[in-house]
């Protein structure tokens, strides 16, 4: 019989390899206080996690005037989540629950996922170690309080928005093309006053919304954002009631339970609309005659909506205007084309397609992918990977842009400070905070290109397509909707009769119709 010796656990850990360790810290405003408290966490975290023997320093993830009640929205807190992903963190200090989650679900999910990659958390106030089983209770119940919290915050400053839209004083962090905010009132910019003026009148003149937007790409007209002009953005304008100087308050509006969603407003919530707002740009007579057109066009047309009930709804897009492709179908024959094309041959000279043609060149390219799976994806794998450690190996910038960022953080401690204490004009201050926060935003971004955020994306979603395709195990013979939703992430049409199958990691993939 077959001698067996027990073997103690903990001879199988490695007890010289230290925890790799980083701290994640957020504050909910740019308040003096908060913005001390902020800078504070970040000193102590740091100082915290290099002292300690058993720790070794990874980086200090601090997210400032986010909300915590929707993690998607945190950036430097997916950037955790990413480095936990690709096994770079094996321990996570925060001060509490509160400033990790406020939402009970999204808190116990990123605690579970982390404790499977044998990550643990560790709250200060609550002295929660996610790692012990039998602080799995506490942590829902602490979490459970914060949302709490989060929802009676959330509802003050709801009902506070509500009595300022009654009273028409309300003003939202943005204001539309043609307008800047100056003392909190819309206030007309002329540089882009005039473009607004422009394409009412060229509305008015025959021209339509694709038209438009096609001449102002094409003579280059600056956007606010850095983009091209498109159909949704003409429309925007062209239908945008603060242009003769009114506002209707809450056209969305936030769903009252966690996490916070953004809907619009189909008659759920009451509606306030405040004429003579601020000054305008279009006078009343020209709006009211392009609704009228916009109306009558409509009813004419039909909606630019696609139905979402088909496979390939809202998922094919023309190539050359950007607009989906709509389902036409007579007995037999179901045929595809672009919308624009259908309102009117002149905006785009996209091709009809058979819906069959589709599915077959979809096929064809999951076939060739499954076929070379190993050639292609395997050694796209194997090449980002070795860019991602290239890249990351020894390199002092990152720490450089670490003791920048912290430099800049105790700047905006020292301007408070000063402003406080009366040292400084309030125009000075705002002109110095708004440089040195321009700045810090500036530093993150380009902290976050060396951390290879993309690349390591990437890496993510090709490792998984390759195990999608890989489980297929066989070529397709009919169409799989379920498997085309998995992978597929866009689909363009080109004039030249070729369909592009955007893929998840950003693959890209072409086939002839």
């Amino acid at each position: 019989m077959a001698t067996v010796t027990r073997i103690d656990p903990r001879a199988l850990r490695n007890n010289d390899k230290k925890l790799r360790t980083c701290a994640y810290c957020r504050v909910s405003s740019n308040s003096a206080d908060q913005l001390n408290s902020y800078a504070a966490q970040i000193r102590y975290y740091t100082k915290a996690i290099r002292e300690n023997p058993e720790w070794d320093f990874v980086d200090i993830f601090a997210d400032e005037g986010i909300t915590g009640t929707r993690a998607d929205k945190r950036v430097e807190f997916q950037r955790m989540l990413k480095l936990c992903e690709h096994g770079k963190i094996d321990f996570i200090i925060t001060k509490s629950i509160s400033r990790f989650a406020r939402n009970v679900p999204e808190c116990l999910e990123f605690a579970r996922k982390l404790k499977r990659q044998g990550i643990g958390i560790f709250f200060e106030k609550e002295s929660i170690n996610t790692l012990r089983m039998s602080d799995e209770l506490m942590l829902s119940t602490f979490s459970a309080i914060a949302q709490e919290e989060s929802v009676a915050i959330s509802k003050r400053l709801r009902h506070a928005n509500l009595e300022r839209m009654k009273r028409g004083e309300y003003i939202a962090g943005t204001c539309p093309f043609g307008y800047r905010l100056v003392d909190k009132k819309l206030t007309v910019y002329e540089p882009e006053a005039r473009t607004v003026k422009d394409i009412f009148n060229a509305y008015l003149s025959g021209s339509s919304v694709n038209e438009i937007a096609r001449d102002m790409n094409r003579l280059q007209v600056a956007k606010r954002k850095d983009t091209e002009w498109h159909y949704i953005t003409v429309f925007y304008i062209l239908t945008n009631e603060k242009y003769i100087g009114d506002t209707l308050f809450q056209k969305t509006f936030k769903t009252d339970t966690l996490p916070f969603e953004k809907k619009k407003n189909n008659g759920e919530k009451d509606q306030y609309y405040a004429t003579g707002s601020h000054d305008p740009i279009i006078d009343r007579e020209t709006f009211e005659t392009v609704q009228k057109l916009l109306k009558e066009k409509a009813e004419y047309f039909g909606s630019p909506r696609p139905s979402k009930s088909y496979p390939l709804s809202k998922r094919i897009r023309c190539k050359e205007c950007g607009a989906y492709f709509i389902r036409r179908s007579n007995k037999d024959k179901v045929i595809w084309s672009c919308y624009n094309h259908e309102r009117d041959k002149n905006n785009c000279h996209a091709k009809r397609y058979r819906e069959e043609d589709i599915y077959k060149a979809y096929m064809r390219m999951f076939n060739k992918l499954y076929c070379y799976r190993q050639t292609l994806l395997r050694q796209t794998l194997a090449h980002i990977d070795y860019v991602i450690k290239y890249k990351k190996r020894n390199n002092p910038t990152v720490k450089a842009y670490n003791q920048s960022v912290s430099g800049l953080l105790n700047k905006k401690v020292m301007l408070e400070s000063l402003r406080q204490k009366g040292y400084m004009s309030e125009e000075m201050y705002y002109t110095q905070y708004k440089e040195i926060d321009r700045l810090l935003r500036d530093t993150k971004a380009d902290r976050a290109i060396l951390y290879d955020s993309e690349l390591e994306d990437s890496y993510s979603n090709i490792k998984e397509l390759y195990e999608i395709v890989e489980s297929y195990g066989k070529e397709m013979t009919h169409f799989d909707e379920k498997l085309f939703d998995k992978i597929v992430v866009d689909v363009y049409i080109k004039k030249d009769n070729t369909i592009e199958f955007k893929l998840m990691g950003g693959l890209t993939l072409t086939e002839r119709l």
